[in-house]
């Protein structure tokens, strides 16, 4: 029972501990490299400085246990990317678009959702814990093992009846949040599959056009073998991108709508 009820959360808490110190180490580099670039000439490089700036105040936020901001700042992802500019290197926002997704991925949002509600609490060991492992007790509020019949703080005694229902209290609301983060990541993946089906489809159907035409309408006459060599280069377009391009849109289609199908399995 424990398992199920903070996989998601500790899954999200550590994506969060994993960007806090992507945020110290890549603010760090940002400043010195802004410093750099704006001392040999290139004042851009002063954007570069203010984005590690909000990093490193970011990092700071996000180290303590739990976080001292309960919300994803997606700005910093932003100007990440942005900051190619600056820079002109692709780590930046590559940087930016991760952490994009990692702060849309369910288990950030079921994190920080929780961390809103007041159900996370560090525990003796300055782990994070989610209050859904405790039941409060009755006479001083303070949270107490789910197992536990007296309480440690005020001696309280709880019955059969009040340690049960606090059980299924717990395996309740568990159940119910995975079950939710569940089918958030399904929904997210066949939103993936239905944008890069599009995506290749489209693509593939632009060379085929462009084929077609530069066949059809070719810029200058030529004679009747370059006329042949030129089928064959319409062909070889086709069957070397239009085809594989498609067939591979098509591929993802078959996958979202089998993604769609397993999502509507789950809501019946």
């Amino acid at each position: 029972m424990t398992t199920s009820i903070i996989s998601p959360i500790e899954s999200g808490a550590q994506y969060i501990q994993k960007m806090a110190r992507s945020f110290l180490f890549v603010g760090i580099l940002n400043i010195i490299c802004g410093i750099i670039l704006t001392i040999i000439g290139w004042p851009v490089g002063l954007f570069s400085v203010v984005v590690g700036v909000i990093e490193l105040i970011n990092a700071s936020l996000f180290w303590s246990t739990p976080p001292k901001r309960n919300s994803a700042p997606m700005y910093v992802a932003v100007f990440e990317i942005v900051n190619i500019i600056s820079l002109g290197t692709l780590w930046s926002p590559i940087l930016g678009i991760n952490n994009l997704i990692r702060f849309k991925s369910p288990e950030v949002q079921a994190f920080f959702t929780a961390l809103q509600r007041g159900e996370i609490m560090p525990n003796d060991r300055g782990l994070l814990k989610t209050t859904g492992q405790y039941k409060k007790c009755l006479k001083c509020a303070e949270p107490i093992q789910l197992d536990a019949v007296i309480c440690r703080y005020c001696g309280y005694q709880f019955n059969e009846d009040d340690v049960k229902q606090a059980k299924e209290l717990a395996i309740f609301q568990a159940n119910k949040l995975n079950e939710q983060i569940i089918f958030s990541k399904l929904q997210r993946k066949r939103k993936n599959r239905m944008f890069w089906g599009w995506f290749l489809v489209s693509i593939g159907s632009f060379f085929f056009l462009v084929s077609v035409l530069t066949y059809l309408f070719p810029i200058q006459k030529e004679v009747s073998k370059g006329s042949e060599m030129k089928i064959e280069g319409l062909l070889g377009s086709i069957i070397i991108f239009v085809i594989p391009l498609i067939s591979w849109g098509l591929f993802l289609f078959k996958k979202s709508k089998s993604i769609k199908t397993k999502m509507d399995s789950k809501t019946n």
